[in-house]
């Protein structure tokens, strides 16, 4: 399979708690401060939760085989899968293989949906002794120094929750179409302009402001052993219990995030994805999200005025876009479906309409 993606070397309140209380044991060990970020050694659980993806599920443990491992961190690999039966153990068995001579836990969890099988997750990286958990999505690989920048910049911060770039891995198929190719390099410059976003945010000063989602993910346990955090079961059919994790991290807590720049992870992503319909669909179930949380937080009369603003400015940029075509083409549509998804999830959600992005999914 040959495959296109981008490299890191191409992108240049209330309720304040203090940062001490409990350590889990490896964490306590060298003990010097009550501060995060002090350990000598970490027990890390890289966590990945599945749901029949078995052919993409092989490709992420393969990628971890790859990972390089600082002196100063203890892994356990934690797979859950979202199902009764366990379709995918006999796969973590062969990857243990693999990942020797590194701990394996294979779990399974019955209720459906992402938010009960990442709290199955945390339940079992709790259990292991974690003193950090990192997430990736099962349709992702993740890059060899993605675990040991993602800890250091953990070392370096202090920070409660840590995120860091995704960009797109697209297979090269015989049967390739204009527009097929043309939705391919609008996706990649999709994942470039989020990456060199994330990252002057960073140089500003602004890492804390980076919106952090479980696709590329670190968290310091304490956030569910002090802290009492889990993901919102209610989100199951939406999405966005992975936003409101982080929205309740730092703005209810007022707990420190940041970012790491070059621990990446790729998207695999399968050819169902790459149609003028799916990126619509994607951009309006994501804005339908994100309303739903805004009126969770704001009544409509504040929110109202803001989204008029918001359509305003979106249909500007949207009419901005179409005249690009010419000159940029594939960028130009992908960004043209996508701000149309949203205008109509923004409209539609402040009317009551609910993101229905996880009834369904798509790869193998």
């Amino acid at each position: 399979m040959n495959s296109t993606h981008f490299e890191a070397a191409d992108f240049d309140l209330q309720n304040n708690k203090p940062y001490h209380g409990h350590l889990s044991r490896l964490g306590a060990v060298a003990l010097k401060a009550e501060v995060p970020g002090i350990a000598k050694r970490y027990r890390t659980a890289v966590c990945c939760t599945t749901h029949k993806r078995p052919k993409m599920l092989a490709r992420l443990l393969s990628s971890w085989e790859n990972l390089t491992i600082p002196d100063n961190v203890d892994p356990v690999f934690i797979v859950v899968e979202n199902d009764e039966q366990e379709f995918c153990r006999k796969i973590v068995n062969q990857a243990r293989q693999w990942l020797s001579p590194h701990e394996v836990i294979y779990a399974t969890e019955a209720m459906p949906g992402i938010p009960a099988v990442r709290n199955k997750a945390i339940e079992t990286a709790i259990a292991a002794g974690a003193d950090l958990m990192l997430f990736v999505d099962d349709d992702e690989t993740v890059s060899p120094q993605w675990l040991a920048e993602m800890v250091q910049t953990y070392h370096d911060t202090g920070s409660f929750l840590i995120g860091g770039p995704v960009f797109g891995g697209f297979a090269s198929e015989n049967a390739d179409t204009f527009l097929l190719r043309l939705i391919r390099s609008g996706l990649d410059a999709r994942y470039r302009r989020i990456a060199d976003k994330a990252e002057r945010k960073l140089r500003n000063n602004q890492g804390h402001t980076i919106t952090v989602v479980t696709c590329n993910w670190l968290a310091d346990t304490r956030l569910f052993t002090d802290y009492d955090m889990s993901f919102d079961v209610s989100l199951s059919e939406t999405g966005g219990s992975d936003a409101k994790f982080y929205r309740t991290v730092s703005k209810h807590h007022n707990l420190p995030t940041s970012w790491s720049p070059k621990a990446v992870v790729y998207e695999t992503v399968p050819p169902e994805r790459l149609t003028p319909q799916y990126q619509y669909y994607r951009g309006m179930e994501q804005s339908r999200n994100s309303m739903h949380q805004k009126l969770e937080e704001y009544p409509k009369v504040i929110v109202f005025p803001m989204i008029i603003g918001n359509i305003a400015i979106r249909a500007i940029t949207l009419t901005a876009l179409v005249l690009t075509i010419p000159f940029n083409t594939g960028p130009a549509l992908v960004r043209i479906l996508r701000s149309a998804g949203w205008l109509a999830g923004r409209i539609s959600g402040f009317f009551g309409a609910r993101s229905r992005l996880y009834e369904n999914f798509n790869g193998s």
